[in-house]
């Protein structure tokens, strides 16, 4: 590290900024844009699949993960929302 670098770093800390660490707004900023990359990737690929595995995967794999994350994010919850009227969805019990 040279001493420039170790002076931004110095005057960084003077304003409340990690040395050498991501600050938690780093953290929380990468997490929703790797939420918003997997939420096109799973689209992406739930779109390339046949419509009856995609049902299956949701219905019989996810409902009974109902805290999965993706279940409302904004691509994979549309394509989750699709499959609401499909029968598996209401069967009773």
């Amino acid at each position: 590290m040279t001493s420039g670098n170790v002076g931004r770093a110095l005057d960084g800390s003077a304003r409340h900024r990690a040395i050498g660490f991501e600050s938690v707004a780093d953290v929380n900023a990468f997490s929703r844009l790797a939420r918003r990359v997997l939420d096109v990737a799973l689209a992406s690929h739930f779109e390339a699949f046949d419509p009856g595995l995609v049902g299956d995967i949701l219905v019989h794999v996810f409902d009974d993960r109902p805290r999965w994350t993706f279940r409302r994010t904004r691509l994979v919850g549309a394509s989750d929302r699709h499959f609401d009227y499909k029968a598996e969805r209401n069967r009773s019990g």
